[in-house]
């Protein structure tokens, strides 16, 4: 269950959803990931599917969640790591 599945079912039965079983809302067919994915994937699943979180499944068990500001903020620091690299190459050939 979801804050959009609370908004969706608030916007479509107005206040009294709230008083009906979650089954009636949550979202049935949830998408997963896998330790092993790549961010690319876990980006393209995300927005594709229009999630910001995904259960990480390994072996039929839960092992995490994983949000795209987990995904962003890894990618962010890649970056910097990189553009530091470059940086400290072009200091060293110079």
């Amino acid at each position: 269950m979801s804050e959009r599945d609370i908004v969706r079912a608030v916007a479509l039965g107005g206040p009294r959803a709230l008083d009906k079983p979650i089954k009636e809302f949550m979202t049935s067919s949830v998408r997963t990931c896998a330790p092993r994915d790549t961010e690319a994937e876990l980006m393209s699943l995300m927005t594709e599917h229009r999630v910001r979180h995904l259960p990480v499944v390994e072996g039929g068990k839960l092992g995490g969640m994983i949000s795209i500001g987990d995904v962003v903020k890894h990618r962010i620091e890649e970056i910097e790591r990189e553009a530091e690299e470059m940086k400290s190459y072009i200091a060293s050939s110079g």
